[in-house]
């Protein structure tokens, strides 16, 4: 799938999903085209509303007014974070995605980690080390992740953080994707290595969220993300199993 002829991006775009985030997501997207601003001569800021409730959809739609690289993604219903992000991704027209929510607790200037690693990758998937979200959340997230490498033998030690990603990677397989819930990255990263896709990780910052509030960790939710893992789990073992080298 992949030769060893560096491919970097001509144009990268940052995409978001945002629900509720009315207090971070203007600081967000201009953090964003600073960052693109010097980083490649075409971009965009894709932002996601996903059913805000608050004044979220109203900012972003302003900050396109203002810049024609911004635009607002309206779902429409609460999809989720991770669904709202691949539907980020397939609207993107550039050649790389950067997927990072817009509470900036993953600030927009690690894709400057990121980049590099195209040269020998097409889906770069970030490691937040250390993690500043409380205890429980980091506890949850350990037994997932641990969970997840055992079982469906993905290379990553934090599934649900940001990734770079080629637009190539989303187009080969985001109509095989069976997921909603938030099991949705491990079985995008899993069909992006069936197909052969180069995968690398790099570790980056992560702050501590300074405005707004995080998402509760609802029961409704997590049970959706244990039925998909069972649910998807004898595809999966499938695809580790038959999971083609790569370079």
């Amino acid at each position: 799938m992949s030769d060893s002829t560096p491919r970097l991006p001509a144009s990268v775009a940052i995409v978001m999903p945002a629900y509720n985030e009315e207090a971070s997501v203007e600081q967000a997207v201009r953090e964003s085209l600073r960052i693109l601003r010097q980083t490649a001569s075409d971009y965009e800021v894709i932002v996601v509303d996903d059913a805000s409730t608050d004044g979220t959809a109203a900012i972003v739609s302003a900050l396109a007014i203002e810049d024609d690289h911004v635009r607002l993604l309206e779902a429409g219903r609460n999809i989720g974070a991770n669904a709202a992000a691949l539907l980020g991704m397939r609207a993107a027209r550039c050649d790389v995605s950067f997927f990072i929510a817009s509470d900036l607790q993953i600030h927009p200037d690690q894709l400057l980690s990121c980049l590099p690693l195209l040269d020998v990758a097409d889906y770069v998937c970030t490691w937040r080390r250390p993690r500043s979200d409380p205890w429980h959340r980091r506890w949850m997230a350990r037994v997932y992740n641990v969970v997840v490498r055992l079982i469906v033998g993905l290379p990553a030690h934090d599934v649900d953080s940001g990734i770079l990603v080629r637009k190539e990677v989303i187009a080969a397989v985001a109509s095989q994707l069976r997921c909603s819930s938030d099991f949705l990255p491990v079985e995008l990263l899993a069909r992006a290595m069936s197909h052969g896709y180069r995968v690398r990780e790099v570790t980056i910052v992560h702050r501590p969220r300074s405005a707004g509030k995080p998402g509760s960790i609802v029961p409704l939710s997590v049970l959706r993300t244990l039925g998909d893992l069972a649910r998807s789990l004898p595809a999966l073992r499938r695809l580790r199993r038959d999971r083609p080298a790569t370079r």
